[in-house]
């Protein structure tokens, strides 16, 4: 293993300091805020939303399908008939 280290090591410092920097840099930027906890629980409340939504259509879609449909027909005018 500390065979590895050891390449591992060598290899990034061939890379050179300045590319090592970016990648540190690019790597604090993604990182930078990053909350599994919060990130979860954003999920958590959107599914619940979802559900609510879901919830919401059915019942209105109920009531449409109880709902008698009455036409009303009208003339050229727009006048009821």
């Amino acid at each position: 293993m500390g065979n590895k280290r050891s390449n591992l090591a060598s290899n990034w410092a061939k890379l050179g300091e300045g590319f090592q920097k970016i990648c540190f840099k690019d790597l604090m930027v993604i990182t930078k805020g990053w909350n599994p906890n919060r990130k979860l629980k954003l999920l958590e409340e959107r599914e619940a939303r979802i559900r609510e939504n879901e919830a919401t259509i059915q019942a209105l879609e109920g009531q449409l399908n109880q709902t008698e449909y009455t036409m009303i027909f009208l003339d050229s005018q727009g006048v009821k008939q």
